[in-house]
């Protein structure tokens, strides 16, 4: 197995990370932060899991957001490079 199959694997395995990672912070929020905003320690941004409203902080929210993209863009260039350098049979 080539070095680069392995990157692409270890990329696809990060992206996974990322994914799974969003969900049980995402599930963790749900069950610890108000109901009600809170604006005197932050808690402004309104985030709906399933019809149960939460609400999080400016760099949670932002965070949140970021574990979803970075699962995607890492599954897309894991994808890529393991299509891309495999030899046909």
């Amino acid at each position: 197995m080539s070095k680069s199959i392995v990157l692409g694997y270890s990329v696809l395995a990060a992206g996974g990370g990322c994914f799974v990672g969003r969900i049980v912070l995402a599930a963790y929020f749900v069950g610890v932060r108000p109901a009600k905003p809170q604006p005197e320690l932050g808690l402004t941004y309104a985030f709906n899991q399933h019809g149960g409203i939460v609400y999080l902080t400016h760099f949670e929210s932002v965070f949140l957001m970021a574990l979803f993209v970075s699962a995607a863009l890492l599954f897309a260039i894991g994808g890529y490079v393991i299509l891309s350098l495999k030899k046909p049979r």
